[in-house]
Formats: C-alpha cells, structure tokens, sequence
C-alpha cells in the first residue's frame, strides 16, 4: 500500500472489480456500495452506533504499476465534488440532523440535496 496526499494505492488484480476493493478494505465493517459512476463509488457505511452516513470512493487506475489502483474517500460532511450517488444508496443513509451539527449538517445536506436533484435530472 502507498499512500499519496490522501489518496491510497493497492495492488489490484484484474479479475477483481474496483467495488471488490472497496469491498475487501471495508472487510468486517457494514458498507452498501454502488458500481463505479463517473470515476467514483459511492457507499453507505454503518458506524459502531448502527447510523449510516455517505461516503465518496474516488477511484484512479494507473498503468504498468504495481500499485495500480487508488481511491480516496471523502465523506458526506467534507462536501465532496462528487453528485452522482445513486438513489439505493441515499436511502440508506440515516437523517443528517441525527448525525450532525452545524457545518458539517449543511456540507452533507448540499451534498445530498445535489445527488437527488441529478437523480431527478437523469430520469
């Protein structure tokens, strides 16, 4: 693993997918996540408190590496460029008000409220 300014690198073997990463350095945490959008994945991560809050996997792929595949993660609160989430995923997502104040209460409603307003644009 190489970590560079925030974002981390793994080996990824080709026959596994870029959620199948997610997926595997989440082991033995409760994460819903979807495919990859727009060059992220979006999951729905369950804390020790049984909340759920969002999380953006940004997802980079480098050629002839060993260190492969990258992804950063940026949850909801950080107010992360990234508004594609897809609607199964939203709707795990607990009440913003039961998981945050101030600030970060804003950040993740901004966030949310975009994700839905592009859900609503596509359909």
């Amino acid at each position: 693993m190489v970590l560079i300014m925030g974002w981390t690198f793994i080996h990824r073997r080709k026959d596994v997918s870029a959620k199948q990463m997610i997926q595997k350095e989440y082991d033995g945490h409760t994460i819903a996540l979807s495919g990859v959008h727009d060059g992220a994945i979006y999951g729905a991560y369950t804390r020790e408190d049984g909340k759920t809050i969002g999380i953006v996997f940004l997802i980079e792929h480098v050629k002839n590496d060993f260190y492969n595949f990258g992804y950063k993660e940026i949850d909801e609160t950080c107010g992360p460029l990234a508004t594609n989430c897809p609607r199964h995923i939203l709707n795990k997502l607990s009440p913003v008000e039961d998981l945050y104040i101030e600030t970060r209460l804003v950040r993740a409603q901004k966030w949310r409220t975009a994700c839905r307003e592009n859900i609503t644009r596509r359909h």
